[in-house]
């Protein structure tokens, strides 16, 4: 059985996918780039360019580690790390690797503070990247969109039932990660993901996805 899942757009699979037009180059590399504490993340989301943001991420805590070499800057000298968000989407998986290596970065209190900023948007599988911060914050005309999943599966019927089950299972992961970091019961994340739910920055607020209106 074949089984591609994916939340949002699958970008190895669309002959007619476009790359953001600010960039000329189409490569992971322009889209994910560091300029100090500041790491900007403008592509789909998939193993280049997750693998990428981590290694940034990664290359980002050496500046937050003493001259001695002991540890770690004592909190006085620490500064926030700001991850800048653009993207449609792209596979869950990566996006499970991604909220994981953020949440193990952020108890080991390498940082002051991660913020995220969604500018101009985070849809799908990227809205979960802008929320597992310490602080989320977003521009007044950015939006943040959420729905369901979608899977590619063929093969015998027990195993697209069993395929079937994992998505129930995976589903679970994300409405127990939406509610855990934003102001939703798990029924009202549950019904905003039955439909394409897109919320512009003062929904945003409201519903707890972001802390912030830049």
């Amino acid at each position: 059985m074949f089984n591609k899942i994916f939340w949002g757009d699958d970008p190895r699979t669309r002959e007619d996918f476009v790359k953001p037009n600010f960039f000329k180059d189409s490569s992971s590399e322009n889209n994910v780039f560091r300029i100090g504490n500041e790491i900007y993340f403008s592509d789909t989301v998939y193993d280049e360019s997750i693998n990428l943001l981590i290694k940034l991420i990664l290359e980002a805590t050496k500046a937050q580690k003493s001259e001695k070499g002991d540890g770690y800057l004592d909190n006085s000298n620490k500064s926030d790390l700001y991850i800048f968000i653009d993207s449609i989407g792209g596979y869950i998986y990566d996006m499970f690797k991604y909220v994981d290596f953020i949440e193990y970065t952020r108890k080991k209190k390498v940082f002051e503070r991660i913020i995220t900023v969604v500018t101009p948007i985070a849809a799908s599988a990227a809205s979960m990247m802008a929320i597992c911060s310490d602080r989320r914050l977003m521009t007044r005309n950015s939006t943040i969109m959420i729905h369901e999943m979608s899977s590619r599966q063929y093969g015998m019927s027990t195993h697209l039932k069993s395929g079937m089950e994992h998505l129930e299972k995976l589903n679970k992961q994300i409405e127990d990660i939406y509610t855990k970091y934003t102001k939703l019961k798990a029924e009202e994340v549950s019904e905003l993901l039955l439909k394409e739910h897109w919320m512009h920055s003062d929904e945003c607020l409201e519903k707890g996805f972001v802390d912030e209106i830049l």
